[in-house]
């Protein structure tokens, strides 16, 4: 599957913010540096009070802004307090709980597997899904948020592993791309581009 068709579509479906990037270990993640430690102690200090759900005051959910930044506490600050304000402002809190059951058949994706490490596996069925079609008939929107809430409900499968005590950091993501047609699933005067935040919790695009 070439690298080239998976960031195309990426762009396309406004997963934009996940590329195609060199898989990462467990034990990268889990393995500090003296200066990381550091800045990760500093950033802990400055916004644990502010944090609305305990599984962003853990230190592996806090290491991902520090390496996001290249270490720039400040500016991991600056976007901690963005990615708060893009979930707020979408609900995130609350989008698994939302019935999504309507778009499942048209828009396929599996989150039943895991990988050989015990990591979640996003299947993604790219030449099934219709992009044209969800702006055509104005679903964007709701395709859009489909799309996150598959993320949301593959970050909370990575966090229900770590309570189970497994080493478990990120989520893969594999995108199917049979059937895949530029015309039909293209649709490039259709993109719009957004911004996730789900930093650190995608192992690998594939």
């Amino acid at each position: 599957m070439a690298k080239f068709s998976v960031k195309f579509f990426i762009a396309l479906h406004c997963l934009t913010l996940i590329k195609v990037m060199q898989c990462i270990s467990v034990e990268e993640d889990l393995t500090l540096t003296r200066s990381e430690k550091k800045a990760l102690d500093e950033l802990k200090l400055r916004v644990e009070k502010n944090l609305p759900n305990d599984y962003m005051k853990k230190e592996v959910y806090l290491i991902n802004w520090i390496r996001a930044s290249d270490g720039n506490v400040d500016q991991a600050v600056k976007m901690l307090k963005a990615n708060l304000k893009w979930r707020k402002q979408n609900k995130m809190d609350n989008i698994l709980r939302e019935d999504f059951s309507y778009m499942e058949e048209e828009y396929p994706i599996d989150l039943s597997g895991v990988d050989y490490t015990g990591r979640p596996v996003l299947l993604v069925r790219v030449g099934d899904w219709d992009v044209r079609r969800s702006h055509v008939t104005g679903e964007h929107d709701e395709n859009y948020r489909y799309s996150i809430r598959a993320l949301e409900l593959a970050s909370q499968k990575v966090r229900d592993a770590q309570a189970r005590g497994k080493l478990v950091t990120r989520f893969q993501v594999i995108f199917n791309m049979d059937g895949f047609s530029l015309v039909q699933h293209g649709c490039l005067q259709c993109t719009q581009r957004h911004k996730l935040c789900y930093l650190g919790h995608e192992k690998c695009v594939v």
